[in-house]
């Protein structure tokens, strides 16, 4: 743990920006098929089942890449990108707050 905090501190600041920016784009990126899945079922939650477009997470799969193609999995996409840009921007300015306290303290 002593040795990953130091090897934080070597890294500028703007390589440490980049890190935690990519991480949670190529997460987002490649994870976003399985949550579009996900989100299409739950809007199938409380209909009947002649009513229901779904039949199954498989059938959802299928169904969104005969009609849609692979474009259809990535509906959506860039706002969560944004989020994810956001959010390490919290965690970087976290960290560089907490750098600047510790030196006063």
């Amino acid at each position: 743990m002593k040795s990953m905090q130091c090897r934080r501190y070597l890294l500028s600041l703007r390589v440490f920006i980049q890190y935690t920016m990519h991480c949670p784009i190529l997460r987002s990126t490649l994870h976003y098929p399985l949550d579009c899945v996900r989100r299409r079922l739950m809007m199938e939650a409380g209909k009947t089942k002649s009513e229901r477009k779904y039949r199954n997470t498989f059938h959802c799969f299928r169904r969104i890449w005969a009609e849609e193609g692979y474009r259809g999995f990535y509906l959506g996409l860039q706002m969560n990108l944004i989020r994810c840009i956001g959010s390490a921007l919290v965690l970087v300015s976290y960290d560089e707050f907490k750098k600047v306290l510790l030196k006063k303290s």
